[in-house]
């Protein structure tokens, strides 16, 4: 992934900002796919054993978006109107799929692997939570690309990892 620093605060042209974010994006869904792809396919021993990966799983997943956050911070924002505030939404979007995952290692931290219908309980909210994570993702590019500027739009448009986010 390519994420085009610049000085905190500056703005970049729609292009460079463009390919900097759907960069940091599609890396990150890619990353967290593929590490729930192997929670999902790998093959229970226990509900311990379960817990403990879906606790990597969701490490994981805070590390990557905390990644991302600082990716989508030294992309700073696009040179067009309103681009900062566009950046900002952006950033605020992935702020909340980190709230939301630590919500649910928290909720996965206390449950009782021994109490089978807490243990479901706290193993679905892991699955909401990364649901929601990945919807957060669309809603906050959605977002991003809702915005009525020309040239950002083109950009988007342009871009192929743009598009590969946007589906």
């Amino acid at each position: 992934m390519l994420v085009v620093a610049v000085p905190a605060g500056a703005a970049t042209s729609p292009q460079k900002w463009t390919s900097s974010v759907c960069g940091a994006l599609d890396t990150w869904v890619d990353d967290v796919e593929a590490a729930s792809e192997k929670v999902a396919t790998s093959k229970p021993t226990s509900a311990a054993n379960v817990k403990k990966k879906l606790t990597q799983l969701l490490t994981l997943t805070q590390r990557e978006t905390k990644t991302l956050i600082a990716d989508l911070r030294a992309a700073g924002s696009p040179d067009v109107r309103g681009g900062k505030q566009i950046a900002a939404t952006l950033r605020e979007g992935f702020a909340q799929v980190l709230r939301s995952i630590a919500g649910a290692r928290k909720s996965l931290a206390t449950a009782k692997t021994k109490d089978s219908v807490a243990f479901l309980n706290a193993a679905r909210s892991v699955q909401d939570a990364l649901e929601s994570s990945l919807e957060g993702v669309q809603a906050a590019f959605s977002a991003a690309r809702s915005a009525d500027v020309a040239p950002l739009l083109a950009a988007f448009d342009a871009n192929k990892r743009c598009q590969a986010v946007a589906s």
